[in-house]
């Protein structure tokens, strides 16, 4: 059984597609890999297989990580007035540098105090979207198919694997996940930033 993260045939130079994904996770239970996501080359396992990386891609993703996450990020209301928030949400705070009491709604912004969906003025919010799979960096896609790869293979793997998904699997992707997300916040601090010099001296990188 292989102890490393990178499946036979997958490098991470490459970047990881949903097919590349979804049949990896085929191929650690025995089953045969499909050609294409289309329906008609969709065996039921693969459409099993699918859903499980789906679910799991968007799970983890409103965690909030760098890549998906904006802060302060100003949303005009629309011609009613109404402040609608963008279809792929998956999470959001109202920025603390708002005095308005408001919260989410719905596919909208509501002000609590007016008791009112109207707004007159841009809202300023955290939010967390939800990318697709082939968007996001190659370190999440790593981790959200040995994630979903565990989760699809129990009661299915063959007694013969010779590649499983298994609990280390899993750590050692989201480790390297996490060392990513670190970096690329480090990255984006201004080095004028009383964090900076701190951040990049507690910098470790995970090989």
């Amino acid at each position: 059984m292989s102890s490393g993260i990178e499946p036979s045939g997958l490098t991470a130079s490459t970047g990881t597609t949903l097919l590349q994904a979804v049949n990896q996770m085929l191929l650690a239970i025995g089953r045969q890999a499909v050609m294409s996501l289309a329906q008609e080359h969709m065996t039921a396992d693969a459409q099993a297989a699918l859903s499980q990386l789906s679910d799991t891609n968007a799970e983890v993703q409103s965690r909030g990580w760098h890549f998906n996450t904006e802060e302060e990020l100003p949303i005009d209301p629309d011609l009613h007035g109404f402040v609608n928030l963008p279809a792929n949400t998956l999470a959001i705070n109202i920025s603390s540098c708002e005095t308005r009491d408001v919260t989410w709604r719905g596919k909208r912004l509501y002000d609590r105090e007016r008791h009112t969906y109207e707004f007159d003025k841009p809202v300023k919010v955290d939010i967390t979207t939800a990318l697709e799979f082939e968007e996001t960096p190659q370190p999440f896609r790593w981790y959200v198919m040995a994630l979903a790869g565990r989760k699809f293979g129990v009661g299915r793997l063959p007694d013969n694997a010779t590649f499983k998904f298994t609990s280390q699997v899993e750590e050692d992707a989201l480790a390297r996940l996490l060392q990513y997300d670190q970096d690329s916040r480090n990255a984006a601090l201004p080095a004028t930033s009383p964090h900076f010099a701190s951040f990049r001296r507690g910098q470790r990188r995970i090989i």
